[in-house]
């Protein structure tokens, strides 16, 4: 007792007291300036516009609607934004979009698999139904994370999300997915976990990955020289600089729009038909370049690229491709 009533408790005691509360730190924000702040981001989302917009957006609408008090008090950089982006509009949307998948009458999963740049494997999951006006419906669903990349890992990250949004199995009435034996296999699949849950099921595969292999599959019974003559005019280019405006020059000469030589895809054989396309456009040009750099470099790769530019056979494979791809 003796030392409560020393001059340094007395003290302390009445600087504790004088403290103020953690609450009295918090700042009541205007409903208006959240509504702006939320509305900005939500556009920056559905615009598909990089969240560093945010700092420079932001300052420009101070600059010109310092009038509006919304405005005027709103201070949504990127991170804010980014904060508001995934821990409450995202949340909110998937709430809503799992509230309309119950009101339906049922509703199809797409699903991909996929691996990040951190060597994570996820499972990416859209979803297609009926909205309120019966007009068809696609929606990002999820990502959804997977411990095990095989078929059982993947049925059950995926049985697992919808489980937490308590959405039955009974409402899944359709799957799509690329052709892949993980995905769509006969005997141990995704698909076939899926079934066990949802007999009847209306299963259709990705036309697009369907398309590419009859395509590539196809492809084999032409020139493999028309082939590799993309890869190799591309590759020609790719990493000079001089080559490349060079060939401008050339562009200019014989009148042909100064367009790059594309890349051709090393997954999807479709994408060539760009690729084919951009060659027939540019051949006279392409045939005076190269004609230059073998007679001038006696470069053996120029020549046999010359070769293949010269060869009559190699160019109607090319024209066949352009018609074929094209319709």
């Amino acid at each position: 007792m003796g030392h409560r009533n020393t001059s340094l408790h007395v003290q302390r005691a009445k600087t504790g007291q004088q403290n103020q509360l953690l609450s009295s730190f918090a700042v009541t924000r205007d409903s208006t300036t959240v509504k702006a702040e939320l509305n900005v981001v939500a556009l920056i989302a559905r615009k598909n516009i990089s969240l560093n917009f945010l700092d420079s957006l932001v300052a420009t609408l101070h600059g010109i609607a310092d009038d509006s008090k919304g405005i005027r008090e709103m201070t949504c950089n990127r991170t804010k934004g980014t904060y508001l982006l995934t821990e409450c509009l995202s949340q909110y949307a998937h709430e809503k979009l799992v509230q309309d998948l119950k009101l339906s009458k049922g509703f199809s999963i797409l699903c991909d698999k996929a691996t990040d740049i951190t060597m994570n494997k996820v499972v990416c999951v859209n979803v297609r139904f009926l909205n309120a006006n019966n007009e068809p419906t696609t929606r990002f669903y999820s990502l959804i994370p997977v411990e095990e990349g095989h078929a059982t890992g993947l049925f059950a990250s995926l049985e697992g999300t919808l489980k937490k949004d308590e959405l039955p199995w009974d409402k899944v009435v359709g799957y799509a997915s690329d052709g892949e034996n993980l995905m769509q296999g006969a005997t141990n699949s995704l698909l076939t976990r899926i079934k066990e849950a949802a007999p009847n099921l209306f299963v259709l595969k990705c036309y697009c990955h369907t398309f590419h292999l009859v395509a590539e599959h196809a492809s084999k019974a032409l020139s493999k020289t028309a082939d590799q003559l993309i890869h190799d005019i591309y590759n020609y280019f790719k990493m000079s600089p001089n080559r490349q405006k060079s060939y401008a020059e050339f562009q200019k000469f014989v009148d042909v729009d100064t367009h790059r030589i594309l890349k051709p895809s090393q997954t999807r054989w479709l994408s060539v038909a760009q690729c084919v396309g951009r060659i027939l456009e540019q051949y006279p040009a392409l045939v005076l370049f190269f004609i230059a750099e073998a007679s001038d470099k006696s470069s053996l790769q120029a020549e046999k690229i010359l070769k293949a530019l010269n060869s009559t056979y190699v160019k109607a494979t090319l024209e066949f491709c352009d018609y074929v791809l094209e319709t």
